[in-house]
């Protein structure tokens, strides 16, 4: 063979190893191919099947949800008779001396509570939760109880205790000294069967008093006022959940395991009869949560609250979650599946027909009535808008103030620097007190230095004035009187006023003594025919705003509106409730073309966004934006 064959041979063969070399490479690029396909393919079915075991628990819950729902309608029922052997002989129940027997509306709520064991009392104001939820106490035979409670309402609460079951031991640990706290809580510990009464800030004050909770095993929990839980991130939140969760129960035996897991997250032998999990054979419970609930100590929890919903649908979840942690365990889960973000407003609002789907999920766990589902019949209660005209020739240095407020806001505004929320909603807080009381007024930067204040000297106010003349109007007719706002030092100017004017007034704040205010509270609340102390009481909307029976006035002063229609709603109840014979009035004050519309305007597209969570779910979800805000202070709308 020449040297050009050889060459040629081994050129052909280069070519034939290449293009095999080429064949190999789709061949293998081609199996790696399957295989990739085959992965994801394996993937999407792995991942399909988990999804469907998803949907199938969820539905397996949500059935479970509604049966229980249906079991607790049946206990209502069939052990009606058991439930009023519990009842009968106890003053929440048959009444007494100034005390009225329970209504019927009220005892069929109980009765839900008691079928329930874990459950939301979401009636409307004036209803009567107090004493559902003190009577229940009975129905379900609690023992250990802790009621946690909003602290202007302790005394209240306890004192409501001990009227309408004497037979329990009350124990109110608000406004103790540490060295007091701990002592009763002490001698707590040594009982079986006691009430102890605690506000939702004690827990930040004293950590060692919630280790004590924890180790008294409490069996029963109220929450009064329980929307101020919306917030589940809050350390109130966190504490209760703690309490309503602990783990320290035996399956086997119910002995204490003072917490079932170590530290190394591995379980511990039960101390009595050395149960460890595994070595019991399981029990059979009809539902998820009466499994979960063998292993607390916490059997029985109530919520008490008129407005279950203030801001957002998630307000509802936080309570949800801790009546049903098995049902309702993560909020991304409620939210994937109730909820949707609105994106024009950035809110979270209800999916359309969800609020149909989850009204089955807990009928079992939440029950709500207003007055016409109750059948209470009260006087009638008139609102009258009392327009205010502002004239700048009379309150020459109100309206001056408002105006230079105005620009200063604007300057803020226009300067382009970044404004938070806060600050703007500072800005709008500082404009609502120039429109009730200009005294005092100091507007901060951003950086927190005055840019802009008002002496004490300035004592004039067309709101304080045109209610002056409403309020010596209806104390000629002899008729008490309540009047709101939210700021204090208009409270105080006010009474200075009508003190002048020869009456008598109360003043209910946070700064109120503790010893003034249960005699405030009692002088309001005055069986007919007692003679009064004071003619009018002015308060703000946190300290008079929930919990108080007003009934002995008849007429109610809005100097200026809260931002929330549940709680200014909770303002017009103090009184329009149970026990108020006469019709009363509430006269709202506004000056047309200001902050007062926009606030007006804002409060009524919240009421339109009411939604029928059981005909009294509220969904209020345009709450304010630092966009929204600013386009309105930038339109004139609000400055």
């Amino acid at each position: 063979m020449t040297l050009f064959e050889e060459v040629s041979d081994l050129e052909t063969r280069r070519r034939r190893h290449l293009e095999n070399a080429d064949k190999k490479r789709i061949q293998i690029a081609q199996l790696l191919g399957q295989i990739e396909d085959d992965d994801k393919a394996e993937r999407a079915k792995k991942k399909e099947i988990r999804e469907v075991r998803k949907a199938q628990e969820n539905e397996q819950r949500r059935q479970e949800s509604r049966d229980q729902a249906s079991q607790v309608r049946n206990d209502v029922t069939q052990l009606e008779e058991k439930y009023r052997n519990l009842a009968v002989g106890n003053p929440w129940y048959d009444g007494g001396d100034d005390i009225g027997a329970i209504l019927p509306f009220q005892w069929r709520g109980a009765l839900f509570g008691a079928g329930a064991k874990r459950w939301i009392l979401g009636d409307g104001m004036g209803l009567g939760k107090t004493r559902q939820s003190i009577g229940w106490l009975d129905l379900v035979q609690a023992r250990k109880v802790i009621v946690i409670c909003q602290a202007d309402i302790c005394d209240q609460f306890a004192g409501e205790i001990m009227t309408l079951a004497p037979h329990r031991q009350v124990f109110n640990l608000y406004k103790k000294t540490p060295k007091k706290r701990h002592a009763q809580m002490d001698q707590i510990l040594q009982s079986d069967d006691a009430v102890v009464v605690v506000n939702f800030e004690i827990w930040r004050k004293d950590k060692d008093l919630l280790a004590k909770f924890m180790d008294w095993r409490i069996d029963t929990m109220i929450v009064d006022e329980a929307h101020n839980l919306k917030n589940t991130s809050t350390s109130n939140y966190r504490y209760i959940d703690m309490l309503a969760k602990i783990d320290n129960v035996c399956p086997s035996c119910k002995g204490h395991i003072k917490g079932l897991y170590g530290a190394d997250k591995k379980l511990k032998p039960c101390p009595s009869c050395g149960w460890t999990k595994g070595t019991l054979a399981p029990v059979r419970y009809a539902y998820k949560l009466d499994e979960w609930v063998s292993t607390k100590s916490m059997k029985n929890v109530c919520f008490t609250t008129g407005t279950p919903i203030l801001n957002s649908p998630l307000d509802i979840y936080a309570l949800l979650h801790l009546c049903d942690p098995m049902l309702f365990a993560r909020k991304t889960q409620f939210l994937e599946t109730f909820c949707i973000q609105n994106h024009h407003s950035g809110k979270v609002e209800f999916r359309d027909g969800q609020l149909d789907n989850l009204r089955p999920l807990i009928e079992g766990r939440f029950i709500a009535r207003n007055r016409e589902d109750a059948g209470i019949v009260l006087p009638t209660q008139r609102k009258h808008i009392i327009r205010v005209d502002l004239d700048e020739n009379v309150y020459k240095k109100q309206y001056k103030i408002i105006k230079q407020l105005s620009e200063r806001a604007q300057i803020m505004l226009d300067s382009g620097e970044q404004m938070t929320i806060m600050h703007l909603i500072a800005l709008i807080t500082r404009k609502r007190q120039a429109n009730v009381w200009p005294a005092g007024i100091e507007l901060k930067d951003a950086e927190g230095n005055v840019i802009f204040s008002v002496g004490q000297e300035v004592r004039e106010s067309v709101k304080l004035d045109t209610a002056l003349d409403h309020v010596l109007q209806e104390h000629a007719n002899g008729r008490r009187q309540v009047v709101f706002s939210q700021f204090s030092t208009a409270l105080q100017g006010f009474k200075e006023i009508l003190e002048e004017n020869g009456l008598r007034v109360a003043v209910l704040t946070g700064a109120t003594p503790r010893s003034q205010r249960d005699e405030i509270k009692n002088n309001f609340y005055l069986a007919k025919g007692e003679e009064p102390k004071w003619d009018i009481l002015l308060c703000n909307y946190k300290t008079g705003g929930t919990g108080l029976n007003l009934t002995a006035a008849t007429v109610t002063h809005i100097i200026d509106e809260e931002w929330n229609p549940g709680k200014r709603d909770q303002a017009y109840a103090r009184t329009d409730r149970i026990g108020q014979e006469m019709e009363s009035d509430v006269y709202i004050y506004r000056i047309p073309a200001s902050i007062d519309t926009w606030m007006s305007n804002t409060i009524h597209r919240k009421e339109q966004m009411v939604s029928a969570f059981n005909d009294t779910m509220v969904d209020e979800s345009t709450d304010m934006t630092v966009d929204s805000l600013s386009e309105a202070m930038r339109a004139g709308e609000v400055l």
